[in-house]
C-alpha cells in the first residue's frame, strides 16, 4: 500500500519545498520517474498469474519451480535439508514457462516424481 502512496508524498514534498526545487528540479524528476517505474513493476508482478509446478522428489533429492510473470524461482536440494533457492528472469512469461517445462521434463526423465504435500 505504501508503494502506491510514495509518488503522492513526493509531489507533496515538491509543492511545499519550492526553494529546493528551484536549485535541483532534476532530482525530483528522477525520483518521480523511479517511483512510477517501481509502481509499474510491482503492479505487473502482483497482477501476473502464479504457476507452481508442485514438489518433485527422487530417492534423495527434491525440486520445484514457481513462475511469477517473467521470473522463475527454483527450490532444490537434498530431502531433509533446507535446500537452495535460485531465481532467473526471462524476457516474457511464455519463455519462462517453456524453460520450466523443459527442466520439468528433464527432472521426470531423471526419475523425479510428483509428491502431494
Amino acid at each position: 500500500m505504501l508503494i502506491f502512496l510514495l509518488p503522492i508524498l513526493i509531489l507533496f514534498r515538491i509543492i511545499y519545498s519550492p526553494n529546493y526545487l528551484v536549485y535541483n528540479p532534476e532530482y525530483y524528476l528522477r525520483v518521480v520517474v523511479i517511483c512510477i517505474e517501481t509502481v509499474k513493476q510491482k503492479t505487473a508482478i502482483m497482477s501476473s498469474k502464479i504457476i507452481n509446478t508442485g514438489r518433485y522428489e527422487s530417492n534423495t533429492d527434491f525440486w520445484s519451480a514457481e513462475i511469477r510473470g517473467k521470473a522463475v524461482t527454483f527450490h532444490f536440494g537434498k530431502i531433509g535439508r533446507n535446500g537452495t533457492r535460485a531465481a532467473r528472469e526471462f524476457v516474457s512469461q511464455a519463455e519462462a514457462e517453456h524453460f520450466v517445462d523443459q527442466r520439468l521434463q528433464a527432472k521426470i526423465e531423471e526419475g523425479f516424481k510428483l509428491v502431494e504435500i
